[in-house]
């Protein structure tokens, strides 16, 4: 299952725990905190917005993230980046409501 949620195998490895010194730490905090509190902020419909130089750490963040809600919760996760979002969502390519990015 997890193989099929990361656009990049090599994103099934990119954990809280595995993450490199350079990492912002306070940037961990917060996932972690996100993934802590996942079911109320889902349930809320709230999301975490990551933002920042190209190769500041933001896919990693995501992936970890990722990996942890599949790991601790067992929701399918699908990551994707903005512009495959866009294009799929133009050309009809989900097959699912376009409101569930909203859910």
């Amino acid at each position: 299952m997890r193989q099929s949620c990361f656009i990049s195998k090599n994103q099934i490895a990119y954990t809280f725990k595995n993450a490199d010194e350079d990492t912002d730490k306070e940037i961990i905090k917060k996932a972690k905190n996100y993934v802590k509190h996942f079911e109320e902020m889902r349930k809320d419909n709230v999301g975490l917005l990551l933002y920042g130089n190209v190769g500041s750490g933001k896919t990693y963040v995501a992936c970890a993230i990722a990996n942890a809600i599949i790991t601790e919760y067992s929701h399918t996760v699908k990551m994707r980046n903005f512009a495959q979002i866009l294009n799929d969502l133009q050309k009809g390519g989900f097959n699912l409501d376009r409101n569930e990015y909203i859910e």
